[in-house]
């Protein structure tokens, strides 16, 4: 009998633990609904009507709300969403995907752990408080790449003289490979690109390079659309 009663209490541990960590996990749910050009595909409507929506359970998270209250620079709150949904939401489920001619819209759901969450916004208003304090930082990171850093390139021309290109400016990225690279799916790192209002507008899709080994760091260059004002990077995770 001791034997199984051994077990038993193990078993019963066990459960705790597993139910205290999902105890820590809180629900966010957002919705949003983008209309798309005709310069731009069903796909790549969903995926941006995805990703706002996202953005949108972030940034009505009661945690977060409260807990940047204080922050009142529009950027630094956008790069707090976009670290959040990089990497610190789980289990995220769309609920329904409508498409009613040239907009589709997207509700789902998402879990978070507010700790995580409080100390990630914390962590960056430190560091705009305390600028002399800097360290190592990541800009995004995902289940195979981390954004190490990027930065925009302004001296770029028109590819024809005396012609307007489709094309704005280069970004440039460092990233670093989390786990071997063999897949596109694992190499594969989103552009989010916003017009002047704040708007999304058609991003792109880069490779990371093929067969890096855990740890190995890159650069890549990629020409964002024109009309660009502000964008975001994130890896996709299969």
């Amino acid at each position: 009998m001791k034997p199984l009663r051994i077990s038993f209490l193990v078993l019963l541990l066990a459960l705790m633990v597993v139910t205290s960590a999902f105890a820590k996990q809180v629900e966010i749910s957002g919705k949003y609904c983008y209309q798309y050009g005709d310069s731009e595909s069903l796909m790549i409507a969903k995926e941006i009507s995805y990703a706002m929506a996202l953005r949108k359970a972030i940034e009505t998270y009661k945690t977060f709300i409260s807990s940047t209250s204080i922050v009142k620079d529009f950027k630094l709150k956008k790069d707090l969403i976009e670290t959040i949904a990089s990497g610190y939401v789980d289990n995220v489920k769309v609920i329904n995907q409508d498409v009613q001619g040239r907009i589709v819209c997207t509700s789902l759901v998402g879990y978070v752990n507010p700790d995580a969450v409080k100390s990630i916004i914390s962590r960056k208003v430190e560091k705009i408080k305390h600028p002399e304090k800097r360290e190592s930082t990541v800009v995004a990171e995902g289940k195979y790449i981390r954004i190490l850093n990027y930065k925009r390139i302004d001296n770029e021309v028109s590819m024809f003289d005396n012609e307007v290109s489709m094309f704005g400016y280069q970004i440039s990225i460092l990233y670093q490979a989390k786990k071997n690279l063999d897949s596109v799916s694992q190499r594969t790192i989103m552009i989010n690109c916003f017009d002047k209002d704040g708007y999304p507008m058609e991003g792109n899709k880069v490779l990371a390079e093929y067969s890096l080994y855990a740890g190995e760091i890159r650069r890549l260059t990629v020409r964002v659309h024109s009309g660009t004002a502000s964008f975001e990077i994130k890896p996709y995770t299969p």
